[in-house]
């Protein structure tokens, strides 16, 4: 049961990233130009990023880490327990910031700042951090 449930999320953190990944094939303009390609973007972004939270959540609780007192904590967290690198462990909790500024602030984000962090690495770190869970589940 424990499994299954990290198994799920590696597998939404796989559709979302691979939601993004074709998005990001269009020209920037084109992305910005048209409300639901840049719509579903978000959305996906959102979703990728919730996932890793929920899944950095549930290994915390699964190898009864400290608990965190944020999304942005338990990245860092999983760096003390050597989990996670400590760049990786950064940029994952600078991204769970990002998440939290675009649902409660979303006013305030650009949408050319949502495509700056994904082609500037962001969707490769999620990528890395699902091998990572995937890692793990192979070592249980």
């Amino acid at each position: 049961m424990k499994e299954e449930r990290l198994r799920y999320l590696i597998d939404e953190i796989s559709k979302m990233t691979e939601e993004i990944e074709k998005k990001m094939n269009l020209p920037d303009s084109q992305i910005l130009a048209d409300y639901d390609i840049l719509s579903s973007l978000k959305f996906s972004l959102l979703r990728a990023i919730q996932d890793s939270i929920d899944a950095c959540m549930y290994l915390s609780s699964l190898k009864k880490f400290k608990a965190p007192g944020s999304y942005k904590q338990c990245f860092l967290n999983l760096i003390k327990e050597g989990l996670l690198d400590e760049e990786l462990g950064n940029n994952l909790s600078k991204m769970a910031s990002f998440r939290n500024l675009i649902i409660h602030r979303y006013w305030v984000v650009d949408d050319s700042q949502i495509l700056e962090m994904l082609r500037s690495g962001g969707i490769e770190d999620i990528k890395k951090f699902k091998d990572k869970l995937i890692e793990v589940l192979e070592n249980q």
